[in-house]
C-alpha cells in the first residue's frame, strides 16, 4: 500500500500527501475551501435536477461525500451519492484529518467510512450513500447504473488516473444518455463545465 502523509493546506485544513506519486488528495492551497467551493457551490448547487443522483470519482477522504450531506440536510435536497474509490483509506487515517470536531458529527462520518462496500445506505433523511471499491473504467464496462446529475471528478486523487469521452450521442460514450450533467473539477482556479457535444479529456496524474 502507498505511503500517505497528513499535510496542512493554506486554509488550515489539511489533505493526504502520496510520496510514491508526488500527488495531493486536494487543492494544496486549501482542502476544504476547494470542496465546497468546486463540488458543492459550483457542482451540487448549480444542479437543477429534484433529487441529484452524484457520482464522485475518487471517494478518497469522504469530504465530498460529507460537504454533500451537510448541504443535503440543509437544503431539503434528497441526494444520492455513489463514491468509486479502488483504493480505501483506513478510518484511523481519515479521523486524523480532523475535518469534524462534534462528537455526534464525528460518529457518523465514521459511520459512513466504516460502512459496507457495495450497498445503499440512507444515513440521513436527505443523503443516501453506495461505496463502490473500483475504479471508474470497471464502474462504467461492468456495473448497471441509473442515470447521473452530477459527477465530482477530483483530478488531485491518487486514484484518478484516466481519460473520459463524453459525447453525448455517440456510440463510444459511456455515459451516453446520461443528460443534465454537471462535472465538477478539483483544480486551482476551479470550474464546472455543462456537458453538450464535447469531449472532455483529463488526467489527474
Amino acid at each position: 500500500m502507498m505511503k500517505r502523509i497528513i499535510e496542512k493546506t493554506d486554509d488550515g485544513s489539511a489533505t493526504l500527501f502520496v510520496p510514491e506519486l508526488n500527488e495531493h488528495y486536494h487543492s494544496t492551497k486549501g482542502a476544504r475551501t476547494e470542496s465546497q467551493h468546486i463540488f458543492i457551490d459550483m457542482g451540487l448547487k448549480a444542479s437543477s435536477a429534484t433529487t441529484p443522483r452524484i457520482l464522485e470519482i475518487g471517494f478518497g477522504t469522504g469530504l465530498n461525500a460529507w460537504l454533500t450531506l451537510e448541504e443535503a440536510e440543509r437544503s431539503g435536497r434528497n441526494v444520492h451519492y455513489t463514491g468509486l474509490e479502488p483504493y480505501p483509506l483506513e478510518w484511523q487515517m481519515v479521523e486524523q484529518l480532523g475535518y469534524i470536531e462534534q462528537p455526534a458529527a464525528i460518529d457518523l462520518f465514521r459511520a459512513i467510512h466504516t460502512s459496507p462496500w457495495e450497498e445503499e445506505i440512507s444515513f440521513t433523511p436527505h443523503f443516501t450513500l453506495c461505496k463502490v471499491q473500483a475504479d471508474v473504467n470497471e464502474w462504467i464496462t461492468q456495473r448497471s447504473h441509473s442515470p447521473l446529475s452530477i459527477i465530482h471528478f477530483p483530478l488531485f486523487h491518487p486514484s484518478v488516473k484516466l481519460i473520459i469521452r463524453f459525447r453525448r450521442f455517440g456510440f463510444t460514450n459511456p455515459f451516453s444518455g446520461w443528460l443534465g450533467l454537471v462535472a465538477s473539477f478539483g483544480l486551482y482556479a476551479g470550474m464546472v463545465t455543462r456537458l453538450h457535444n464535447i469531449h472532455i479529456s483529463s488526467s489527474g496524474l
